[in-house]
């Protein structure tokens, strides 16, 4: 495939499925962007994102300029995947969304629709996106990142759901022995 149609796509697909996934987040745009840089692991993993979406085209225009369209389209269908439970997700929880891991008194238990299987469909849905980004570049520069990129969040997600409990109590026990923290079914 010629280089800049391959980045074009990809291009398209991360921005159409980001404004799709993020259609019913319904969140102050201000008290987003304070939540991210006021909880450092938020900032983290928005820094490790935008890397990890620029290295492989990097690598890309400076590695290698020939890339399989084969195992690209998997990794399409793999990033569309990933944005299409973010848009199950986030329909889902709706305005109990933060960035941040804090929680306030205006915020519910999710439990229904994807939630009912996975407790952090959003960070799947995430690890999803940037999987799918190493298989349609094919790049080994990206799969470096994705090893110490799931570490963290797996990290964030032992201190978020700490505070749940803190914040939800044994309602948030009794859904955690219900679902799988992560990987539906599995993890």
């Amino acid at each position: 495939m010629n280089t800049n149609l391959t980045i074009i796509v990809f291009v398209a697909i991360v921005m159409i499925g980001r404004i799709f996934s993020s259609i019913h987040r319904k969140t102050d745009k201000i008290k987003t962007i304070k939540n991210i840089f006021s909880d450092y692991t938020a900032l983290i993993i928005l820094i490790i994102q935008m890397i990890f979406i620029s290295l492989p085209i990097i690598e890309y225009y400076l590695v290698k300029n020939d890339i399989n369209p084969i195992i690209s389209g998997i990794g399409g269908l793999t990033i569309f995947t990933g944005f299409l439970i973010s848009f199950f997700a986030n329909k889902e929880i709706g305005t109990n969304w933060s960035a941040s891991i804090e929680k306030d008194n205006s915020q519910k238990l999710i439990t229904s629709g994807i939630y009912k299987y996975i407790r952090h469909p959003l960070y799947f849905s995430g690890l999803l996106i940037l999987l799918g980004t190493v298989i349609y570049f094919q790049s080994w520069w990206s799969s470096t990142v994705l090893i110490p990129f799931y570490l963290l969040v797996n990290w964030r997600i032992k201190h978020e759901e700490d505070n749940l409990i803190k914040f939800f109590g044994n309602e948030y026990r009794q859904y955690m022995r219900k679902t799988k923290k992560i990987i539906p079914f599995l993890y």
